[in-house]
């Protein structure tokens, strides 16, 4: 269930590299179907495994600095995470939320895709990503992050059909990829 109150732990501009550090431990433990629920004063964070098992955890604000800085720590050297894995997709739907300077609420897996409840000033909305576009959002980013870098590739690209699509994927995600849930 959504949290209503001011969320507190994840600040609007930081649901990326928070999101990512959660989507790193979910990967490290195997999950299957998530959940994260930002309470306002803890977040708390649910999976199951693809036996019955599962686990839950609360971070308190000390907690998810600790795990931020740990997760930081373990990418140092590496130049980005596996495409279609949990800390990849949980970064995207954070770089969203901090695109419309959101509050998030939760974000819960179903089916193929993932329920994504937030505020923005101070209106509550409910959201569906197909993970599907999720992942061509992410591809589409790590592109633009990448080829940016040279003055060719950027060339290259504008010179292309897709740079209406890229230019789409980075303008502000909530209203393009989200279906009305």
């Amino acid at each position: 269930m959504a949290a209503w109150g001011p969320p507190v732990p994840i600040a609007p501009g930081e649901h990326a590299e928070l999101l990512r550090a959660l989507g790193r431990f979910f990967e490290q433990e195997d999950a299957r179907q998530i959940e994260v629920v930002n309470y306002g004063d803890f977040v708390s964070i649910s999976w199951r495994k693809q036996d019955p098992m599962g686990g839950e955890l609360h971070y308190r604000e000390h907690e998810l600095a600790e795990l931020r800085r740990r997760a930081r720590e373990a990418r140092s050297g590496i130049q980005y995470d596996p495409l279609g894995g949990w800390a990849e997709m949980l970064r995207t739907l954070g770089q969203d939320l901090d695109h419309e300077y959101a509050d998030l609420s939760s974000i819960l897996q179903k089916d193929a895709g993932f329920v994504v409840a937030y505020q923005i000033r101070g209106r509550y909305a409910q959201r569906q990503y197909r993970i599907a576009d999720v992942l061509t959002s992410s591809r589409t980013r790590r592109a633009l992050r990448q080829g940016m870098k040279s003055l060719a590739t950027a060339s290259a690209l504008s010179s292309t059909t897709a740079v209406p699509q890229l230019a789409a994927a980075t303008k502000g995600p909530l209203e393009r990829r989200l279906r009305p849930y």
